[in-house]
């Protein structure tokens, strides 16, 4: 078990004191530990980190799973990017909110990588269905347009 705390001079007795709790920070480690809420100090904020760490992941999930299910990874646009924005995903480019838009989950090494999908992108879909096939035509086509206009 890590702990987390201070060392407190107590004068007096002339010795040093430990004051402080385990570092608990999801549920689980409360079992793995075999630890119980009230464990801790009324003050302690353990408690308080470990409900907004578990709130977190609860809202993440819950996220994805709409992701999921109002995408269902199509390539074809089927949804508003409002819809998206309604859910917290917000674009890194200025587009009114009723384009049609789907969201491409695209598993990179270092991790995965979100990025919207407008018509072009589902045209160049059509000839190969590989949503890594139309971001390399993407690509190459974003890097000629930079070569074209320095």
């Amino acid at each position: 078990i890590l702990y987390r705390g201070q060392v407190v001079s107590a004068d007096s007795h002339n010795t040093l004191l430990f004051v402080g709790s385990p570092w608990i920070t999801d549920v689980d480690d409360l079992k793995k530990n075999k630890l119980l809420i009230t464990d801790f100090a009324l003050h302690d904020t353990t408690t308080d980190m470990m409900q907004i760490v578990k709130s977190k992941d609860i809202m993440m999930a819950d996220i994805k799973s709409l992701v999921t299910n109002l995408n269902k990874q199509s390539l074809k646009p089927k949804n508003k990017l409002s819809d998206y924005t309604a859910l917290g995903i917000t674009p890194g480019l200025k587009a009114p909110g009723d384009t049609p838009a789907t969201l491409v989950i695209l598993d990179m090494e270092e991790g995965q990588e979100h990025w919207y999908g407008f018509d072009n992108f589902y045209v160049i879909t059509r000839y190969n269905h590989s949503p890594m096939y139309a971001m390399a035509v993407f690509q190459l086509g974003e890097k000629m347009k930079g070569m074209m206009n320095d």
